[in-house]
C-alpha cells in the first residue's frame, strides 16, 4: 500500500504570497506623467530662400492719345529722359489751326467785353441823368422808361451776363483745343531710359492701343532702383515685414551678393497659386541690374520679441490647432493662433502668454482639466 506524499511549505513563503497578492490587487495607478516647456519670448532660427526675378519699379508702354503722322522721334533706345521731356511728336497742323482760332476768339470775347462794359458805364450814367430830371418833371415817365431805363438795363444784362458767359465759352474752347494738340506731344513719365523704339518719323501712330498687347511706339523703365520679385509660403510670410533687410544674388549682373529692403509684403495669398508677393527693392545706381534677371533672395526673419512655443506642443486636430498648459496640477486645453516656424519652435499669434507651461511630452490621450505630474517635480 502507497502511501500519500505531504508538501509542507515554510510558513513564511506562504505568508510571503498571500501578502503579495493583496498588493497587487490594491495597487492604484498615479496621474499621467508629462512634460513641459516655458513659453518665451525669442527669434526663429530661421533664414529662408526663394528665387524670383527683377523688376522695373516704373515702366510705360508709351502711345500717343490720337491718330496722326509721326514728324519726330526724339529718342533711342539706350537714351536717358527726364521726366516731361518731348520724345515724339504728330503732325499737328489741324490742331494748330485750331488753338489758333481758340485763341482768336478769347481776344475777341474779351474785346467785346471791353466795349460792352464803356457802354455799360455810359447808360449807367444817363439812367441817373433820367431819375434826376423825372424827379424835377422835366420828363415824362415815358420818356425815362423808353431812353434811360431800358437802354442801361439792356447793358446792364450784356456786360454782366451775355459777356462773361461768351468769355467762358471761349475759355473752354480754348482749354479743348490746347488738350488736343497737346496730344500730338508725347513727353516721358517719369525719369527714366528709352528701352524700346518701334516708330521712325514718317511712320502712322494708331492712337490709344485698341486691345492689349498692342506693340508699342516706345518704351521706358526706371531702373534706379530696381525690385526683386518673389512669392514666399504662408509659413514664412509672418516673418517678414517692410523696411526688413534681404540678401539678393543677381548671377547676371554680378557675383557679389547685394543687400535690398523689403517695399511690400502683400497682405492676401494669390488664390491661384496660395502665395505670398513679396517685393525687395535694390539700389542700381550704374544700371547693371536689369528687368528680367534671375534673383535668389534669402530673407533673414525678423521674429525677434516674438512669443514662441515648442513645436511638439502643438496638436493639429483637423482645422483646429491646440496647446496643452500645465496649471494649478491639471491638464488645460487651449485653441492657438500660430504663425511662422523654424522648424523647432513656432510663433504664437494668440492663445498663449509668456510664462505659460506647455506640454511637450505625454499629451496623448489627455483629457480636459485631468490631473497630471510633471516629469521631475
Amino acid at each position: 500500500m502507497k502511501k500519500a506524499r505531504v508538501l509542507i511549505f515554510p510558513l513564511a513563503a506562504v505568508l510571503a504570497l498571500v501578502l503579495a497578492g493583496c498588493g497587487a490587487a490594491n495597487t492604484v495607478a498615479g496621474p499621467p506623467v508629462v512634460e513641459t516647456a516655458v513659453v518665451a519670448r525669442g527669434r526663429l532660427s530661421n533664414s529662408a530662400s526663394v528665387g524670383g526675378r527683377l523688376a522695373a519699379v516704373h515702366y510705360a508702354d508709351l502711345f500717343t492719345m490720337v491718330a496722326g503722322r509721326v514728324t519726330a522721334v526724339n529718342v533711342n533706345v539706350g537714351t536717358a529722359v527726364t521726366k516731361g521731356q518731348v520724345l515724339l511728336t504728330l503732325d499737328s497742323n489741324a490742331q494748330t489751326a485750331a488753338l489758333n482760332t481758340a485763341k482768336a476768339a478769347i481776344a475777341t470775347a474779351r474785346a467785346g467785353e471791353q466795349a460792352d462794359e464803356v457802354v455799360y458805364n455810359t447808360d449807367k450814367a444817363n439812367y441817373l441823368r433820367g431819375e434826376a430830371l423825372l424827379a424835377q418833371g422835366a420828363i415824362s415817365q415815358y420818356v425815362f422808361d423808353n431812353q434811360y431805363q431800358l437802354p442801361y438795363q439792356a447793358a446792364d444784362v450784356k456786360y454782366k451776363q451775355v459777356d462773361p458767359a461768351a468769355l467762358q465759352t471761349a475759355e473752354a474752347g480754348l482749354q479743348s483745343a490746347q488738350a488736343a494738340y497737346n496730344d500730338t506731344i508725347m513727353t516721358a513719365p517719369f525719369d527714366g531710359i528709352i528701352t524700346a523704339r518701334n516708330i521712325d518719323p514718317g511712320g502712322m501712330s494708331g492712337g490709344p492701343p485698341a486691345a492689349p498687347g498692342a506693340t508699342p511706339l516706345l518704351v521706358e523703365v526706371q531702373l534706379d532702383p530696381v525690385y526683386a520679385v518673389v512669392n514666399v509660403s504662408g509659413n514664412q510670410v509672418n516673418g517678414l515685414k517692410v523696411g526688413q533687410k534681404a540678401q539678393v544674388a543677381v548671377t547676371g549682373a554680378t557675383d557679389r551678393v547685394l543687400t535690398g529692403t523689403i517695399s511690400h509684403v502683400a497682405p492676401a495669398a494669390n488664390p491661384n497659386t496660395k502665395t505670398y508677393l513679396v517685393e525687395v527693392t535694390l539700389p542700381n545706381p550704374d544700371g547693371s541690374l536689369k528687368p528680367g534677371m534671375f534673383a535668389g533672395v534669402t530673407f533673414n526673419e525678423d521674429t525677434a520679441g516674438y512669443l514662441l512655443v515648442p513645436n511638439q506642443a502643438v496638436v493639429r486636430q483637423g482645422a483646429e490647432t491646440t496647446v496643452w498648459v500645465f496649471k494649478d496640477g491639471k491638464a488645460e486645453q487651449r485653441t492657438v493662433q500660430l504663425g511662422a516656424t523654424d522648424g523647432r519652435k513656432t510663433v504664437v499669434d494668440s492663445g498663449l502668454q509668456a510664462g505659460d507651461q506647455v506640454i511637450v511630452n505625454g499629451q496623448q490621450g489627455l483629457t480636459p482639466d485631468e490631473q497630471v505630474t510633471v516629469k521631475g517635480s
